[in-house]
């Protein structure tokens, strides 16, 4: 009994230590945007849009898209999210309809309305722009949800570089723990369950 104790004492503190190691390589991930040129597209990655209103979180994902338009940093702006909390109101859409009533150039705003999770943003993301014939990728998200993005993007063969939105809704301590956790416990899986597949 004391030998299995031990030993499940062991892992356990692995795995813990493991866990913190991986909560702090994403604490302290410095994701803002470095680019020599242009790049052909930000990426923005699905956050709520209840009633087809972009909630704070993703609103401040598409106004630093906005400012990278703006700024000539990239060429287009690809809005992501199917509507996985409802359907018939698809984050990527609302989030288009809040780029163009603030005067974005239509043409320069894409978006896909199929993905339900972040590997699925990018892999949509992807799709529609090497149907635009789009080869670089800002992508843009949260500082926190962005290391486990870039894996995901290295994983389907993206050329894609982080871009932190300046701000972010999860300001307080409690707010960025549970966030951090969150996000540890699916970057484990993913380093777990290896690299993402797209969708055929």
């Amino acid at each position: 009994m004391t030998t299995w104790v031990r030993a499940t004492c062991g892992v356990g503190g692995v795995a813990l230590a493991l866990g913190c190691t991986l909560a702090s390589l994403i604490w302290t991930y410095d994701g803002r945007y470095r680019a020599t040129g242009p790049i052909d597209a930000a990426v923005v990655l699905g956050a709520a849009a209840p009633g087809g209103s972009p909630s704070p979180v993703f609103t401040g994902r598409l106004e630093y898209a906005e400012t990278l338009l703006q700024q000539n940093a990239v060429r287009f702006v690809i809005v992501t999210g199917g509507g996985r909390d409802d359907p018939t109101q698809p984050e990527a859409r609302a989030g288009a309809r809040f780029l163009l009533e603030r005067g974005a150039d239509p043409a320069r705003v894409l978006f896909e309305t199929s993905s339900k999770t972040t590997p699925e943003n990018l892999c949509y993301a992807a799709k529609l722009g090497a149907a635009h014939g789009l080869r670089s990728y800002a992508i843009v998200s949260d500082p926190l949800h962005l290391r486990r993005a870039l894996r995901y993007a290295r994983d389907i063969g993206m050329d894609a570089r982080p871009a932190a939105t300046p701000t972010t809704r999860y300001r307080g301590l409690g707010a960025k723990l549970q966030f951090t956790l969150r996000e540890t416990y699916l970057y484990a899986k993913r380093l777990l369950g290896g690299p993402v597949r797209c969708p055929p």
